[in-house]
């Protein structure tokens, strides 16, 4: 779980895992790379006289350490200059490994392929808004394992792509007399394990898409669902489908064995912050072998992640992990975690007022502070109660006196 300020670098270091990453498609046939682009390289302002210039900075390089097929290896790429394209021939070692699994693959062989997504800050929004994802405009399927890597390194979720496999899989379902496929089961325990109130999923031939039944709620298309839960559907399904494509061989138990690496972009997107308290446990169980890597500005989010799974970055490129969060509040967390107020920043000026009234045993002017603060924020505050039951005391000690 990748937290700091905006600008510190959150989305910057997903889209570098990404390149990093995609570095393993230059050994599987028709998928993209993701060279450097304009965006990847850093700016700087130089001053020549009075007048500010903007210089790129060349090199770009990614470089990265990590498990391929149980074994450790490192790799980079570069671009060292404007008009050059981006290098490979420091990632032979991913490519390689790539190379091989793709040709035991065409062989036939039951080889362990690792599932690769990535999801941005847009995942669902930068496309036409037809979230019924209308499968109508059929395309011929591939049967190849490897289609599990379409649109790993897009950090869009193609909801039409989504919606066809599921209403070819329903087909396919009633063809064998109303049996599902193991990977169809799977994926569609991965969505109802994933989405709070879910009892079944299904896709419905009638309404010709994705139809969750929730509980109170009775059945629920999918474009109907509130933007958080078809960001969350989505994203689930997504990953459940790549890896029922790239492991059918490990039929029920795909999503439980199938390795790899995702990336999310403020995970916490849309989503109510009691969905947020579980979010991060929801993943982790239904996908337990998938490293996940992502952003999150959430103290809820951040409050069920342990410390030690945790990298906070500063803007000046350090980074620190906190001694804990687990068990904290989320307030504990927005102030000594993120460094963030907890509180409206008039009321807590006039508490802070308060509490050195107290401390100067100045109880009229505390009773008069007390008694506009409760009219100003209509109602009880914890710490009113508090500075009440204080004063309380003291008169009683007073009286007894």
């Amino acid at each position: 779980m990748i937290i700091g300020n905006n600008a510190s670098g959150k989305t910057g270091l997903i889209e570098g895992l990404e390149r990093a990453c995609a570095s393993f498609f230059l050994g599987i046939g028709d998928q993209h790379s993701t060279p450097f682009g304009e965006d990847d390289i850093r700016r700087v302002p130089r001053l020549q006289g009075d007048v500010v210039t903007i210089e790129p900075q060349y090199p770009v390089v990614i470089k990265a350490d990590g498990m391929v097929t149980d074994e450790s290896i490192a790799w980079s790429r570069s671009l060292e200059g404007k008009g050059r394209r981006t290098t490979s021939k420091d990632a032979k070692s991913i490519r390689g490994k790539a190379e091989n699994l793709a040709k035991l693959v065409q062989e036939g062989k039951s080889v362990l392929l690792p599932i690769f997504s990535h999801y941005g800050t847009g995942r669902l929004w930068i496309q036409p808004r037809d979230m019924r994802g209308n499968p109508s405009s059929e395309k011929k399927a591939s049967e190849s394992r490897l289609e599990g890597y379409r649109f790993s390194n897009d950090p869009r979720i193609e909801v039409a792509e989504l919606m066809r496999w599921l209403k070819r899989e329903r087909y396919i379902a009633l063809e064998k007399g109303g049996t599902d496929r193991l990977g169809f089961k799977a994926a569609k325990e991965a969505i109802r394990s994933c989405l709070p109130g879910c009892k079944s999923v299904d896709y419905s031939v009638v309404e010709q898409t994705l139809v969750m039944e929730m509980e109170g709620k009775g059945s629920q298309p999918f474009h109907l669902l509130s933007d958080g839960q078809r960001i969350m559907v989505a994203l689930v399904a997504d990953i459940a489908i790549k890896a029922a494509i790239l492991n059918p061989h490990l039929v029920e138990s795909v999503l439980q064995e199938t390795p790899g690496v995702v990336l999310i972009d403020e995970i916490d997107l849309h989503l109510h912050p009691r969905w947020q308290r579980h979010l991060v446990a929801d993943l982790k169980r239904t996908f337990p072998k998938i490293q996940f890597f992502a952003t999150t500005h959430s103290p809820q989010v951040i409050g069920e992640t342990p410390p030690e799974q945790i990298m906070k970055l500063e803007a000046d490129g350090s980074w620190s992990r906190p001694d804990q969060t687990i068990g904290l509040s989320s307030d504990e967390i927005l102030e000594f975690i993120m460094r963030a107020a907890t509180r409206n920043q008039e009321s807590q000026r006039e508490l802070d007022q308060l509490e050195r009234y107290l401390e100067d045993a100045d109880f009229e002017h505390a009773q008069g502070l007390l008694c506009e603060m409760r009219q100003k924020y209509n109602g009880e505050l914890k710490d009113i109660a508090a500075a009440e039951s204080y004063m309380a005391q003291i008169d009683n000690l007073a009286d007894e006196e």
